[in-house]
Order: C-alpha cells, then sequence, then structure tokens
C-alpha cells in the first residue's frame, strides 16, 4: 500500500530524523588516530633527501635534454614521496598544512580548478573528497536547489531506495545499527588525534619519537616541499593519483584553500559532479547514509514531495557530461601549468639543518641533523 505523504511526516517526526545528519559526518582528520612506523617515516626523510638533491642540481643544468630527463626524475621522486607520506599515515597532516599556506593558495586554487573543469578528476574522487571534509550536505544542498542536477541527485535516492517509504524505512534501520556505534566512533575520534611513532625494536632499547616532535616533524616535512620549488609539480602530480586527490581537496576544503562553491561551480562544468551523482547509488555506507539523511530531511520539510521523489527517474542519476573541456593529458599538463604560474615569484625560506635539531636526542653522536631526519634515530 502506498502512503500518502502525511504518512511519511508522521514517520520521520517521530523518529527525530532531522537530528540524524550528524551522525555519519567524518571527524577532523588532524592527527588521526594513526601509528606511524619508523621505517615510513624513514622513507619520507629519504624522498626529501632527494628533493633536496634536484633542487641543487636543477640550478646547474643548462641543456634543453638534460632538463627533460630532469623532470622524468623529478616526477618519479614526487610520486614516491606522495606514496610514502601515504605509507607513513601522515599525508592528511602535511597536506592540510600545505592547503594552510597563504603564499600556496593561488597555485592549490589554480590546479584544482583547472583538474576540474578539465575533468582530470573524476566524479567518485570528487564526492569521496567533499565527504571526507565534512561538507557533503552543503554540496547536496545546492544540487537540490540546481535545476540542472535536482533530478539526478532524487534519481540517485530513487535507484537506492525505490519509494520514499523505503527510504525512510531503511535510513530508519541504519540509524539503529549505527546509533549503537557512534559513541565507539566518538571515543575513536577523539583517541585519533594523538599519532604515535612506534619503534620496531624490543622494548629495552626502543626510542620513540615524543609526542611533542610530530608537529615539528610535520613542519619540517612542509617546508621541505616547499623549499623544494617544485610545489606545482607536486600539486599536479596529486591530482594524477585519485587517493592522493581525495586527501588533498579534502584538506582544501577543510583548511578554506577552496571553497565549495567555487568547487561546485568548476565541477558541474566539465560533468565531473553529475557523474559523482550518478555514482552516489554505488558509493560506501557512510556516503548513502548522509544521502538518506539529507533525502529525509528533505522530505519532513518539504524541499522535495514524496511524489516526486516516487516519480524521479533512475536514469537521471546516470545522465553525465558528454563532452570533456580537454583530454586527460592535455589537462594536467594546463593544470601543471596554471599551478606553476601561480606559485611562480613565491619565496620560501630554506629549512636549515638546525631546524631538525629538536631530533638530536634520538640519533646517535656524531651524526649530521640531516641524517638524524632521514633515519628518525637508528
Amino acid at each position: 500500500m502506498k502512503l500518502s505523504t502525511t504518512t511519511i511526516f508522521a514517520i520521520l517526526a517521530t523518529t527525530a530524523l532531522t537530528n540524524a545528519a550528524a551522525i555519519d559526518t567524518p571527524t577532523a582528520t588532524s592527527n588521526s588516530g594513526l601509528v606511524v612506523k619508523r621505517e615510513d617515516l624513514n622513507e619520507v626523510m629519504e624522498q626529501l633527501q632527494q628533493l633536496r638533491s634536484l633542487k641543487v642540481k636543477r640550478e646547474e643544468i643548462d641543456d634543453e635534454m638534460a632538463l627533460v630527463e630532469f623532470d622524468k626524475r623529478a616526477e618519479s621522486v614526487l610520486g614516491n614521496l606522495i606514496s610514502a607520506l601515504a605509507n607513513s599515515g601522515l599525508i592528511s597532516q602535511v597536506f592540510d598544512d600545505l592547503t594552510s599556506a597563504p603564499e600556496l593558495k593561488e597555485s592549490i586554487v589554480a590546479i584544482l580548478k583547472a583538474t576540474l573543469q578539465a575533468a582530470v578528476v573524476q566524479g567518485p574522487t570528487l564526492i569521496k573528497g567533499i565527504w571526507n571534509s565534512g561538507l557533503l550536505q552543503d554540496v547536496f544542498k545546492t544540487v537540490l536547489n540546481d535545476s540542472d542536477l535536482r533530478s539526478a541527485l532524487l534519481g540517485a535516492g530513487k535507484a537506492l531506495f525505490s519509494t520514499a517509504v523505503n527510504l525512510v524505512q531503511n535510513f530508519l534501520g541504519s540509524k539503529t545499527d549505527t546509533s549503537s556505534s557512534s559513541a565507539a566512533s566518538a571515543a575513536a575520534a577523539a583517541s585519533k588525534r594523538e599519532v604515535t611513532i612506534i619503534s620496531e625494536r624490543s622494548d629495552s632499547d626502543s626510542q620513540d619519537i615524543e609526542q611533542r616532535d610530530l608537529g615539528d616533524i610535520i613542519s619540517f616535512i612542509v617546508t621541505e616541499i616547499k623549499d623544494s620549488g617544485l610545489v606545482s609539480s607536486l600539486f599536479n602530480k596529486i591530482t594524477q593519483d585519485p587517493e592522493a586527490t581525495i586527501n588533498f581537496l579534502s584538506s582544501a576544503l577543510k583548511t578554506g584553500a577552496v571553497v565549495v562553491k567555487d568547487v561546485y561551480s568548476w565541477a558541474k562544468s566539465s560533468g565531473v559532479l553529475a557523474e559523482g551523482i550518478s555514482w552516489l547509488k554505488n558509493s560506501d555506507n557512510g556516503i548513502i547514509s548522509t544521502l538518506a539523511s539529507f533525502l529525509g530531511n528533505a522530505l519532513n520539510t518539504g524541499s522535495v514531495s514524496a511524489d516526486e521523489f516516487d516519480n524521479a527517474t533512475t536514469s537521471a542519476a546516470a545522465t553525465v557530461a558528454t563532452t570533456k573541456t580537454a583530454t586527460a593529458t592535455a589537462a594536467n599538463t594546463a593544470a601543471a601549468a596554471a599551478a606553476a604560474a601561480a606559485v611562480a615569484g613565491s619565496t620560501t625560506t630554506a629549512a636549515a639543518d638546525s631546524d631538525l635539531s629538536f631530533l638530536s636526542k634520538y640519533a646517535e653522536p656524531g651524526a649530521t641533523t640531516l641524517y638524524r631526519a632521514k633515519r628518525m634515530v637508528y
């Protein structure tokens, strides 16, 4: 039996669905509770040393062919650095610091604008990045008020839940399942504010890095990256890696380097946003729960009627732009050029060895400070 809109609203009201939006909102990832292994951090330091070496070598190159080879080597090192940061678990913290730097904002805006407008970033990556920033509900609200994409969002909901009644019932079930774990999730989120760097040695001779030093280590990593002269190249390399892009976009949104309004506009113009909306029906539980919560509230407030939801066509959710503003290869080139132009002329202070003096207590006597940072105290 098909229930009326009034009946649906009664279900919503009695279950306080309007308060459910916060259940699945991600927690800020600062010092996000990972355990950082000494060997992984050593690899990060090794790649930073390679970056420092590249800077010196580039200044000595005056042959065009040699410069081409240098750029290939630099791209490899940057890729290795991104992988090392991801493996160490510090990638979010480093990206947060980079996207917080005022002198890099123009470059960050340029690279994200270029890659989103050229559809280098794909729809699922976009949605995941926004989700991780905690701003997905804001995007859904804008989509619902956008006549070009409203039907696609409702179509995605229809594809997942079939009817407004099923949407409510399914969401109530998921709410019951998740409410019991919400306290545990909150506790886990609180613990995630502390990052522990562990030693693989035995307890008798281990020398773990102290918590107060972690911020200095992250600052050193960021300074080395900024001082490498390859920041724009790094940003371009990041956008070629979907997982790194998710972290980078999330950090840029959280720190305010870019705003949702601009990301929305860039992604809509290329069809990436429509692609992301189409992907929602295949997304993970957290994003689906957020969509259910949003649409449930829209039903409750009258922003969407039960009839409109029930009559939405699932094919609308599959509508994406059929033309791209550029091929991926051309887009990467354009994005790199845009970011390079944005960052050109900016100056940073060189990271002196003395910046790592706080690590001296972990190193063997007589070792250089850079060695201490790189080896992280073997």
